[in-house]
């Protein structure tokens, strides 16, 4: 959800920071074939300690709901492993994301950082 405060939009916390996540998920599922635990791992491994399942689950169904993933059941012993990856749609969301995602103040702060 937005906030207009004057002539500014704003973005609260939260969601800025779920909507990186989101689009950091559908880079790591185009890479290959994901499943959610594995997407999980990477993101604890990796810092974000904070993301719990839950959020990682219920971004998975946004983006299968947008037809972003498909999704595929697929026998892993006795049981299904969930794998996920990116549709067509999902590869064009992901160019225009990573327009938008690091422009203005915020990618000049990461190439700072970076340096």
């Amino acid at each position: 959800m937005l906030i207009k405060e004057g002539n500014v939009i704003m973005c609260p916390v939260d969601e800025l920071a779920m909507s990186r996540v989101f689009i950091f998920m559908l880079w790591f599922i185009g890479k290959g074939h994901v499943h959610g635990y594995e997407i999980i791992k990477t993101l604890k491994a990796n810092g974000m300690k904070g993301v719990s399942p839950a959020k990682v689950y219920t971004l998975l169904s946004m983006m299968k709901a947008k037809g972003l993933v498909s999704l595929e059941n697929i026998p892993h012993g006795k049981r299904i492993k969930k794998v996920y990856t990116v549709t067509a749609k999902g590869r064009v969301f992901l160019k225009n994301g990573k327009k938008n995602l690091f422009s203005g103040i915020f990618k000049k702060f990461v190439l700072e950082m970076i340096k």
